[in-house]
């Protein structure tokens, strides 16, 4: 979702409730899919995600796609993980096709 005071930070959220189907690359995939959404179609130009503290699976996938630790609340206890691509990031890392389109990330999920 967007923030109203800023048109171009979009703040992503996924949850695997089915645990069998966890740990299998689909979080990964849904958030290159979000992303690529959101910078072609919406003009997200930042991304930003809270992660609860002890979701150590969900912060190591945010890093690998290319998010860095902005802050840590201790009132939420929750990390905000930040990514801001370059030109350069989206070419590589999101495909450069329509979103109605099959999409198939160039990113590696597992």
């Amino acid at each position: 979702f967007f923030y109203e005071d800023e048109q171009y930070h979009a703040e992503i959220n996924v949850m695997i409730a089915e645990p069998s189907f966890r740990r299998k690359g689909l979080g990964c995939q849904v958030v290159g899919l979000m992303m690529h959404y959101g910078y072609r179609r919406l003009g997200a130009r930042e991304f930003a995600a809270k992660i609860e503290a002890d979701n150590e699976g969900s912060i190591a996938m945010f890093k690998k796609l290319g998010f860095h630790e902005e802050s840590f609340s201790s009132a939420f206890n929750q990390h905000c993980l930040q990514f801001t691509p370059t030109p350069q990031e989206v070419v590589a890392s999101l495909l450069d096709s329509s979103i109605t389109n099959t999409y198939q990330p160039a990113l590696t999920c597992l």
